[in-house]
């Protein structure tokens, strides 16, 4: 039976922590099974290797890490803060509504996204939501940061969000023969 990746890092930092570097490079035998971990593995050879080896870095190493650093760090995980790190880079991760309108062209602030509010926000309990200063008449849609559904329905300007945990949620609103709209909110018990 084959161990997982995670014991294979812990196994990785335990070694780099007694001073043996050289045996951290063995980081490659961890598989990638996404864009994050994959990210992170590189970033991570990337500098163990030049750290502990004495070797200057590639022009293709500070462009590859200067790539990871830039990236929102929703998508590229710990690699993005190690990259910034490294580089000593400054970096303001957008808010994942930007980047979500830059996928999809009809959410674009050009749109009518200005158009709508939710408050209060952060909130504890209930969210109203108005549009054009009016009561939202629509489709609702709430999903976490990693863009799972947790609940879809009819509005008549109000929502409770008891049933969410703390943190970070979009908002899709969709009014008939309107174009989707995505908001965020913060749920703060």
């Amino acid at each position: 039976m084959s161990e997982s990746n995670l014991t294979k890092y812990d196994s990785v930092s335990q070694i780099v922590e007694k001073g043996d570097h050289t045996s951290a490079i063995s980081l490659s035998a961890i598989d990638d099974t996404n864009s994050q971990e994959s990210a992170l593995k590189s970033v991570h050879y990337i500098y163990s290797n030049r750290k502990y080896s004495a070797i200057v870095y590639t022009s293709t190493d500070t462009t590859y890490l200067d790539s990871v650093a830039l990236s929102n760090s929703l998508i590229t995980g710990d690699a993005s803060f190690m990259s910034r790190n490294i580089l000593f880079k400054e970096v303001h991760d957008a808010p994942l509504e930007s980047n979500l309108r830059m996928m999809n062209p009809t959410l674009d602030k050009a749109d009518n996204s200005l158009n709508y509010l939710i408050y209060p926000n952060p909130t504890r309990q209930t969210c109203t939501i108005k549009y054009n200063n009016q009561i939202f008449n629509g489709w609702v849609k709430i999903s976490d940061i990693q863009n799972r559904t947790l609940s879809q329905f009819y509005s008549n300007g109000t929502f409770d969000v008891d049933q969410l945990n703390d943190g970070t949620y979009f908002i899709h609103l969709q009014r008939e023969n309107d174009n989707p709209v995505v908001l965020k909110i913060v749920v703060q018990h």
